[in-house]
């Protein structure tokens, strides 16, 4: 919705299915990246999985895996099947958000085409 009401044509309509991690190209604005020492599980051991739970893509790009502090599961993104969307940064509970969308995987500008 936000490309139709875009006055500068700056946001490209997208294709449902072009923004789906499955597609054959799918479409990324970016991607996300964990910041390990603002990360509640990964800094402190804290059970936190907002990120996990807000991730839209399916399969999630956001998984829980086994971290540093014993028992406590922590955030990974799988950078092949983040679209940057931004939801994991939206939600994380943390002022200074551990999760951070950066211009890296970006499908839309040849600037950017790191495929990590």
């Amino acid at each position: 919705q936000c490309a139709e009401v875009c006055h500068s044509s700056a946001i490209e309509t997208v294709d449902i299915e072009q923004r789906k991690p499955a597609a054959k190209d799918p479409v990324k604005v970016g991607l996300a990246t964990i910041v390990k020492d603002r990360c509640l599980p990964w800094a402190y051991g804290l059970t936190c999985i907002t990120c996990n739970e807000f991730c839209p893509t399916s399969p999630k790009a956001i998984k829980l895996v086994d971290g540093p502090h014993p028992g406590a599961k922590v955030p990974e993104i799988d950078p092949r099947l983040c679209t940057g969307c931004g939801a994991c940064e939206f939600v994380c509970p943390l002022p200074d958000t551990a999760a951070v969308v950066t211009a890296g995987n970006e499908s839309r500008n040849p600037d950017f085409r790191v495929t990590l």
